[in-house]
């Protein structure tokens, strides 16, 4: 058990190939009828599938529309 939290920060590939993003928060697309939780879920499965992590609350950290 740890004695403090600790934030996922990383470096993804977004949008372009050859692109690598600065540290930021993992990303994702929500998809049509998803919940932000399953997103979230999704999100950290995607990026880090062999890591045991869990999410405690339903509150999202963030949250990104772009037009």
């Amino acid at each position: 058990m740890l004695d403090r939290k600790l934030l996922l920060v990383v470096r993804q590939r977004l949008g372009q190939a050859n692109y690598e993003s600065p540290w930021i928060l993992p990303q994702t697309k929500h998809l049509p009828g998803e919940s932000l939780r399953q997103t979230a879920e999704r999100c950290l499965e995607e990026i880090a599938n062999d890591v045991k992590a869990s999410i405690y609350g339903n509150a999202p950290f963030a949250v990104f529309s772009q037009k």
